[in-house]
């Protein structure tokens, strides 16, 4: 499969083309992690899954079988395991600790529980992020923008300040009172330019495991090509499934990440520690190299604002910090851009520190005519109903009367969603009128467009 297939149809103009999956890592060296702690990860898997074999060890850890024979040899020799079973085959042999490996295994179980993957080094993780190269300037302009929003109603003028904060690659800001269509908006990121990037399960930050690939967050890519084998001995290397790459890796589509900024700095800086005293990554991590979207931040209040100013010093530096479980604090690469959603712009609520970083702002509000006569269609498309140009004009004559509800892309939404509620319940025929919408209104605003009370 050609890479460019796993990109999703319509998609926008990605500037940050798939970079190949790492090598297998051949030798100890290649993983990048001390020898003794390999090993004792292999003890502590040994004494956690019982007798396994070389085929079992590199499933848990994702490690190729010639690698773990090597490692396997070590501990023969140690006389920490022994063979209890298996053919002629070295990858078949079934292995058990010895009364002095699971000693060792023990000990090493009462530093870290860890059993997981074979965790990527920090070193490695650092090199990987840094092939993405800083997003470039590219064109998000014209029918491909038109298309990744075309489940949306807006404004010609709203799509250009879209398409300028997109094409910038660069952190910018969503605002507009609510009803606006913020979190709509933000919501389609996830569809456009994503590209193809490796997420590792694990790093290993000094003595420390860092938990990254989050199956509720990352959106795994299925049949990404392995590097092609150049060398006769690259040939016989991929023959023995060794050239697959590095399986501590994950293909994952370019990350999308959103989270509630109501939940204030937590959102952001929350830290788990497992019970295998492994820890989970911030969300800064988890999201790199790709999006984080706060939404909701005005929720937050003043108080979240130190924070998000903070997260744009780590974007700039290039780190977010990391607290190991011992307590010291240390500096994790990061490669990400920042959208965050808020019902004003950072200006007007006083925070021109952080406005002024923000590259764009795209301010969202009242529809024009044309541009709520198609959220009204939107609306009507979605709830199964039917609404022609005069109930159009009786919606849009509402407004005109309701006492300074303006014109919203969440208004016809909300309202249809009663209005085919309520002739679910009557069982008539799916169309909206004026008599429907005088009973909406009032249900959503408590008052008819005159002003009237229920």
């Amino acid at each position: 499969m050609d890479m460019t297939e796993l990109d999703r149809a319509g998609a926008l103009p990605n500037p940050n083309p798939p970079v190949g999956r790492p090598r297998s890592p051949l030798t100890i060296d290649d993983t990048g992690l001390a020898p003794g702690w390999l090993i004792n990860l292999v003890l502590r898997h040994l004494y956690v899954a019982g007798d396994i074999d070389c085929s079992g060890l590199s499933a848990r850890l994702l490690l190729p079988i010639r690698l773990l024979e090597t490692l396997i040899g070590k501990l023969r020799m140690a006389k920490l395991i022994e063979p209890v079973g298996g053919n002629r085959s070295l990858s078949q042999w079934t292995f058990a600790l010895t009364d002095s490996g699971r000693a060792h295994a023990a000990q090493a179980l009462s530093n870290s529980r860890y059993v997981g993957p074979a965790p990527v080094s920090l070193d490695d993780y650092r090199r990987q992020l840094a092939t993405r190269a800083l997003p470039q300037p590219t064109s998000c302009g014209g029918q491909p923008l038109t298309d990744a929003f075309e489940s949306l109603a807006l404004d010609d003028s709203m799509m250009e300040q879209l398409g300028i904060a997109l094409s910038s690659q660069r952190n910018f800001v969503v605002h507009g009172p609510p009803g606006s269509g913020r979190s709509s908006v933000v919501g389609q990121l996830a569809a456009i330019s994503r590209g193809i990037v490796w997420v590792p399960h694990a790093v290993l930050a000094g003595d420390q495991v860092v938990r990254i690939f989050d199956g509720a967050l990352h959106e795994p890519v299925d049949g990404a090509i392995a590097p092609e084998p150049q060398t006769p001995a690259e040939q016989l290397k991929a023959s023995a499934g060794e050239l697959a790459g590095d399986r501590r890796w994950v293909a994952c589509r370019e990350p999308v990440v959103r989270v509630n900024g109501a939940m204030g700095r937590q959102a952001l800086t929350g830290r788990k520690i497992h019970d295998d005293h492994s820890i989970e990554a911030p969300v800064a991590i988890k999201a790199s190299p790709g999006t984080l979207i706060v939404d909701d931040a005005s929720a937050a209040g003043r108080g979240f604002e130190p924070t998000l100013r903070r997260l744009h010093d780590a974007i700039e530096r290039g780190a977010d910090r990391v607290t190991r479980r011992d307590g010291q604090v240390i500096d994790f690469p990061i490669r990400l851009r920042l959208v965050t959603v808020e019902s004003h712009p950072p200006a007007r609520r006083g925070f021109q520190r952080r406005g002024a970083r923000l590259a764009h702002s795209v301010a969202l509000g009242p529809l024009s005519v044309h541009a709520y006569r198609r959220a009204v269609q939107l609306a009507a498309r979605k709830h199964g109903l039917r609404c022609d140009i005069q109930a159009e004009d009786a919606l849009l004559a509402q407004h005109r009367e309701g006492e300074g509800v303006g014109r919203l892309a969440a208004v016809p939404d909300a309202l249809f969603g009663r209005i085919a509620d309520r002739l679910l319940w009557q069982g008539g025929p799916p169309v909206v009128d004026q008599t429907q919408i005088d009973w909406a209104w009032q249900q959503l605003f408590g008052r008819t467009p005159a002003g009237e009370g229920r």
